[in-house]
């Protein structure tokens, strides 16, 4: 198991701030600065699973994640509706917030998918476990022909997955302990990662403006190369302890700002957020890259006003004793 590093903390703060982007972009003029930033969030979504792969989901914490993700999302749409949801349905949107998995307006598919992933990954780690050396990577080579597209409906497009199915985090999960085994025994050179980097990023661009390929979906293979390829660049980074203490009070509560930013009801407030930071001539890059960090560092700070209530009201002492002892009863015949 890999220990906390501060580069990966740094590539999960890249990743947040691409997919912020990616949900905003569209409240500002449209400018080839602003639609290139487009391009860096390319990766994102798979990177955060990658990285749980790269760290792994063991059988003694699976319960715990799993509660402490649910907690937090049906913390998050609750004190949202709270705050927003006076359109009539009130109690009715109470309900839906609280029902984080259900085909519900509060539904986060990426966390429905997540916590699904939370639940088979002590299997999948057994399974990692099972499959030694080239074996595990044949077999990894057979999920990727079988989930990763290249055009629309090629080589299977969504038969055995899809851009957003659990077959999809399955494999980036699987990949992500890939790239530990291959990181362990293997040193990448940066430059030449940089270089097949910005390679895969002009590629991407040429072929998206071309409309040759399903470029924004998730399981396309250049969107998951990019991910690969990105989360070896950062692994590759030596950050010291100065700015690795920084990085780790923004990386620290990273997912609350997808929570927060993406909820239903805030979908609505961003666009009128947004228009606060529309200079003259529509604001343009310098406009989008405040308004991208202001909500970044305020969604970051309203989550540490949260996570300190809970230290307070025991919360998190609680969560963590019941997932120790379902944990217990559940996994107590599983090897």
């Amino acid at each position: 198991m890999k220990t906390k590093n501060y580069s990966i903390e740094l590539l999960r703060i890249f990743c947040m701030l691409g997919i912020v982007a990616t949900h905003t972009e569209g409240y500002f003029a449209r400018s080839p600065m602003v639609s290139s930033l487009s391009v860096l969030q390319v990766g994102a979504v798979d990177c955060f699973v990658l990285i749980t792969g790269y760290f792994g989901i063991s059988r003694e914490k699976f319960i715990h994640k799993f509660l402490s993700i649910s907690f937090l999302t049906i913390f998050y749409n609750v004190l949202l509706v709270l705050l927003f949801g006076h359109n009539g349905n009130f109690v009715y949107d109470l309900f839906k917030a609280c029902y984080i998995t259900g085909p519900v307006c509060f539904n986060y598919w990426f966390v429905s998918k997540y916590l699904a992933l939370v639940l088979l990954a002590p299997f999948l780690n057994i399974l990692a476990e099972q499959l030694k050396g080239s074996v595990y990577f044949k077999f990894l080579a057979v999920l990727i022909m079988l989930n990763i597209t290249i055009a629309y409906g090629f080589p299977f497009g969504d038969l055995y997955g899809g851009h957003t199915s659990l077959s999809l985090f399955c494999l980036l999960y699987l990949t992500g302990i890939g790239l530990r085994r291959l990181l362990t025994d293997h040193k990448v050179k940066l430059g030449y990662a940089i270089l097949i980097l910005i390679f895969l990023y002009c590629l991407y661009w040429f072929t998206c403006s071309r409309g040759f390929f399903q470029l924004c979906r998730y399981n396309n293979a250049l969107v998951y190369s990019i991910a690969i390829v990105l989360f070896i660049i950062f692994s590759s980074i030596h950050i010291g302890e100065k700015w690795g203490k920084l990085i780790s009070f923004f990386s620290t509560n990273v997912f609350a700002v997808y929570l927060i930013h993406d909820n239903y009801y805030m979908r609505i407030y961003m666009k009128k957020i947004a228009a606060f930071f529309q200079f003259p001539g529509g604001g343009g890059l310098w406009a989008f890259g405040i308004f991208l960090i202001t909500v970044f560092c305020c969604c970051v700070l309203i989550d540490k006003v949260r996570s300190w209530l809970f230290v307070r009201l025991g919360i998190n002492k609680a969560i963590s004793s019941l997932g120790n002892y379902i944990s217990a009863k559940v996994m107590r015949n599983v090897d």
